[in-house]
């Protein structure tokens, strides 16, 4: 294929929202993903583009003229809107086009019009089709294009010094009003510093937009009431222990999966956006970088900030494992090393665990469906050291690893590396009356949170999930359970600190604050959203809202 040079033009695409049209279709999303992209080939294909490069839901395609370009984007979102996808998940795709000079170099472009259009694409909204300043005025001359275009002013793009003046292309019978752009602000303001106790009430806020890897996030810190109504979707949000209340947020502009504390800040990963962000908790400063892959979960330890990450954010082929590690300096979040785990596992994982300290171990879901688990890998100076039987959760007392695991909950041995059992929590699978989902370490004691399952019998006994959610204490010494309680509805996070264990619950989109001791509920803090994850550390509760 000889790809065209000189003055061309380049157009990125990417479903706005793949992780939730994931969760919501589960193993449809595969020919939903397939259907989206045979859409945007066809009309590449003719309107006589080229493909360059495609990752998960992501394309980057050239082309010898802006007309055509133009034309296939637009022939792309009507087929786009026009197509039957399957419970209403309508895919939405965020389109960028940019005409600029650049070599072809084996196949792949270099030059600064790639990232220039790549920042351009990660500014629009799904549905939403941006053109550069020069892409606009190759087509002033094009009388008889069907298209018109909205100025949108000047707006400044990650990493570029001069504003761009972007234009967005109206489709006609397509959607026209879009809200404002997620591009970098005129001026970064100073962000304020988070509040240390219950003491503020005033709403405080500094936004700080960030676009990496070619996906754009909004970031904006806030001090607030608690209470639902101040939650936003796709946000960090600091809980204060002495109050309850709800103190801060920062909204990323994509759903953060995970997240961790350390020393020099607050960190979350994206399987959406692909990225890693921090929120540096003495000066406020944001940062955030680009992660190889689709980054599962994030930890802290001795060494710096971890990643587990893979190629895709599903199943695919069995015998295509593609898990990596990869540690990021915790202050400039550039990548210091990477760890191939692929030989630890079977199939791809995609739903992966980790947890840092002195070591760093990782498991997660592996296959078709997520119907088995990936082996444990401690990784430490010495090498990979695997542990067979996975885990749903992990937590790190010091050298103890203990593991929500297909046969219930364990503790591994740092010496022997052999899993011990605890009766009562239950196992993973369905055979357990009581499924053990996600555990912490705190207060001397460990932290189990899971559901709890009847049996059906219709057709045949089964088994079914029974409502609440549960918390079980297990005392390390005795390697027994000594309390338990009903909590939630379907517990999927947990932490301790600040005198409290937490517990994350998907189903009531909800935080719930219990009493070490008596395990009595404290407090239920409602978000509204649903959250994805915990972490305590500097005096707060952090919560990876969806």
């Amino acid at each position: 294929m000889t790809l065209p040079s000189g003055t061309v033009t380049f157009l990125f695409t990417d479903i706005e929202g793949s992780t939730t049209l994931v969760r919501q279709l589960r193993e449809r999303y595969r020919d939903v993903l397939a259907s989206h992209r045979d859409i945007l080939r066809g009309a590449v294909a003719e309107a006589g583009g080229s493909e360059i490069d495609t990752q998960g839901d992501s394309f980057f395609f050239v082309f010898p003229r802006a007309r055509e370009a133009v034309l296939a984007a637009a022939n792309a979102q009507r087929a786009l809107d026009g197509h039957s996808w399957p419970d209403d998940g309508l895919v939405r795709v965020r389109m960028g086009i940019h005409t600029g000079e650049a070599a072809a170099v084996d196949g792949h472009y270099v030059g600064v019009a790639v990232h220039r259009a790549a920042r351009i694409a990660a500014s629009a909204h799904g549905g939403q089709v941006l053109l550069s300043q020069t892409t606009h005025n190759l087509l002033e001359d094009e009388e008889e294009l069907p298209l018109d275009q909205r100025d949108l002013g000047e707006q400044r793009l990650k990493d570029f010094d001069r504003p761009v003046h972007v234009y967005q292309l109206v489709i006609p019978g397509l959607r026209e009003r879009f809200p404002p752009l997620t591009t970098m602000p005129k001026r970064e303001p100073r962000l304020p510093s988070l509040p240390a106790g219950r003491g503020r009430r005033s709403l405080l806020a500094a936004a700080v937009i960030l676009a990496v890897g070619g996906l754009a996030a909004a970031l904006i810190l806030t001090t607030a009431k608690g209470g639902s109504e101040a939650v936003e979707p796709q946000s960090l949000v600091a809980i204060d222990p002495a109050g309850n209340d709800i103190v801060a947020q920062a909204s990323l502009g994509s759903s953060p999966n995970a997240v961790a504390v350390g020393p020099k800040g607050v960190y979350a990963v994206s399987t959406e956006s692909r990225t890693i962000t921090r929120v540096g908790r003495g000066s406020q400063q944001v940062d955030s970088g680009a992660v190889n892959g689709v980054p599962s979960d994030v930890a802290v330890g001795d060494a710096g900030v971890w990643v587990v990450h893979s190629s895709s954010s599903n199943p695919t082929t069995p015998g295509t494992a593609d898990a990596q590690v990869s540690r990021f300096d915790p202050e400039s979040l550039g990548i210091q090393e990477t760890i191939d785990t692929r030989e630890a596992f079977d199939d791809t994982t995609y739903a992966s665990q980790l947890v840092a300290g002195r070591q760093v171990w990782t498991s997660g879901m592996i296959g078709l469906g997520g119907r088995a688990f990936a082996p444990i890998v401690r990784i430490d100076p010495s090498g990979k050291v695997l542990v067979h039987g996975g885990a749903s959760g992990l937590a790190l007392e010091g050298d103890v690893l203990w593991a929500v695991t297909s046969d219930g909950v364990a503790h591994i041995d740092p010496v022997s590396l052999e899993p011990t059992i605890v009766p009562g929590p239950g196992s993973v699978g369905a055979a357990g009356a009581t499924v053990a989902k996600v555990v912490a370490v705190g207060d001397g004691k460990v932290w189990v949170a899971g559901e709890v399952f009847g049996f059906c019998n219709k057709p045949v006994p089964t088994a079914c999930k029974q409502r609440p959610g549960q918390l079980w204490r297990i005392d390390p010494g005795t390697n027994s359970v000594d309390d338990t309680t009903r909590i939630g509805r379907e517990p999927n996070a947990i932490a301790f600190g600040g005198g409290a264990v937490w517990i994350a619950d998907n189903e009531t989109k909800s935080v719930y604050r219990l009493n070490p001791e008596s395990l009595t509920l404290e407090r239920k803090i409602e978000l509204g959203q649903v959250p994805r994850d915990l972490a305590f550390g500097g005096g707060m509760l952090w919560v990876a809202v969806e």
